[in-house]
């Protein structure tokens, strides 16, 4: 009887600690991070590559680049053409003026928020203004926050739970009592 009891009584605090810590958890915003594109490519001597990625969702979108020698530039472009073509329908070579330089240097990070949801593929392209051949690595990552109310609510349970097991196991006895108390009264 005493195993049994005390078994109860580890069980309730296990689902006491295991509450307060899912309920701590949840309580505020998540952060979650998903990779959209990673990889290595080469940029040729005075030119150009790019990469595709879809932005799906608003949130933030962050870019890690890193060469191994030099400098790269990064832009964007909703097109895989070294054309673009402006609002007003001017049409530009990116070839002789990258437009919109969102990164200029050998290693770093930039991000890119979106606030529209609306499916789309963007390019990524990297310039290399050098006289020689560059590795560029790059990674893309789409960053959100959201609310987990199911772990939050899970954790709320196991508190309430946890606290009604330990004080069934704690006043088991005086609940006895006092139901015998109850029944003999008149």
């Amino acid at each position: 009887m005493f195993r049994k009891k005390t078994l109860t009584l580890v069980l309730s605090l296990i689902m006491l600690a295991s509450g307060v810590f899912l309920t701590y958890a949840y309580s505020g915003p998540v952060e979650a991070r998903d990779v959209l594109a990673q990889g290595t490519i080469t940029v040729p001597a005075n030119g150009y590559q790019s990469i595709v990625y879809v932005r799906s969702s608003s949130g933030e979108y962050y870019f890690q680049v890193d060469t191994n020698i030099g400098i790269i530039q990064a832009f964007f472009n909703t097109e895989n053409s070294t054309k673009i073509t402006w609002t007003n329908g001017t049409l530009l070579d990116i070839r002789n003026i990258p437009p919109n330089i969102a990164f200029n240097g050998s290693s770093g990070e930039f991000a890119y928020g979106l606030t529209q949801e609306r499916a789309s593929s963007e390019y990524l392209f990297f310039s290399n203004p050098d006289s020689f051949s560059k590795e560029v690595t790059y990674s893309v990552t789409y960053n959100w926050t959201y609310n987990n109310y199911f772990g939050l609510l899970a954790g709320i349970s196991l508190i309430a739970l946890g606290a009604i097991v330990l004080f069934l196991v704690v006043f088991k006895n005086k609940l006895r009592d006092f139901n015998r108390a109850l029944e003999n009264q008149e």
